[in-house]
């Protein structure tokens, strides 16, 4: 994509969204394809980058390429995620982390010597985290998953785009707080904190502290497994489905279904019930394990 031929297209914009020639015209001057390739290699990945704190000249040139039916040409080429993809690919990296969480063992020993080494608990945190439940092989192994469903392993240019897509876009998922690994890994987190209070490294909570606040996913300390099953049963609405009715997949419907109405990448004002949402569906996918 030479620079002229985006100061060309710019010419033709009059006003935000407002363009002197119409689609078929404009259409016509360049290919979608290689001008998003063109910003995605300079970093500036997808639609995100062009929002509605970002107007001017690309960001309307960015909207119509994004949007349908222009967009199938970017979805064919690996280079642009649906809303749909984004909410596979949310639920997958939230999935991805339980089993991890559930599958692995603490190890208080190991802790209190990364405790010591480090001298702070953050430090300490971020380091067993990184040992332990690295974020980096979390989001390979979703994307993997994810390019075997959509079935482009033997096409490797798209298989390489796509992928990159994927995994730039679950980065952000952690960078915006979408998914949050000590909500996600409450229980871990606690079992971890015990150890450096008993170091020393943590201040015990004081008793009103203890009964009045909560947890980094957001249920009242000291509420039992079942309780917090149940609030996170409400908050996916399966609240009184009998046991034998609430499996997996269920689970994951609900999910799937909720977050297609307040995933913020759908729902701009929806990023706190979107955190509570998958806070809640990581708690019962726990209970399940």
């Amino acid at each position: 994509m030479q620079p002229l031929l985006v100061e060309e297209l710019c010419d033709q914009c009059v006003d935000h969204g407002t363009w002197r020639l119409d689609r078929d015209a404009l259409a016509s001057r360049f290919d979608p394809v290689a001008f998003y390739r063109a910003l995605y290699q300079t970093g500036q990945l997808g639609v995100e980058a062009y929002g509605p704190d970002n107007v001017g000249e690309l960001s309307d040139l960015m909207t119509v390429i994004t949007s349908e039916p222009w967009d199938r040409p970017l979805r064919d080429a690996g280079l642009l995620l649906t809303h749909e993809d984004r909410i596979d690919l949310t639920e997958r990296l939230v999935r991805a982390i339980t089993t991890a969480v559930v599958l692995h063992v603490p190890e208080p020993e190991t802790f209190r010597a990364m405790l010591h080494d480090a001298r702070r608990f953050d430090e300490a945190l971020r380091l067993y985290c990184d040992t332990f439940l690295p974020e980096d092989a979390v989001q390979k192994r979703c994307v993997c998953d994810y390019l075997g469903v959509r079935g482009v392993e033997h096409d490797v240019r798209r298989a390489a785009a796509l992928g990159s897509t994927a995994a730039a876009y679950l980065r952000q998922l952690f960078i915006r707080h979408v998914v949050d690994l000590r909500s996600l890994a409450a229980a871990l987190m606690e079992i971890l904190q015990t150890v450096a209070r008993h170091e020393g490294y943590l201040r015990a909570p004081r008793i009103d502290d203890e009964q009045s606040g909560t947890r980094p996913n957001g249920h009242p300390r000291g509420a039992s497994l079942a309780d917090r099953r149940d609030a996170a049963l409400r908050v996916l609405g399966l609240h009184g489905r009998a046991d034998h009715r609430v499996d997996p997949r269920s689970v994951r419907d609900a999910y799937r279904r909720l977050m297609r109405r307040y995933h913020p990448d759908v729902n701009p004002n929806g990023l706190e019930m979107a955190k509570r949402i998958t806070n809640a569906y990581a708690e019962v996918l726990g209970s399940l394990a």
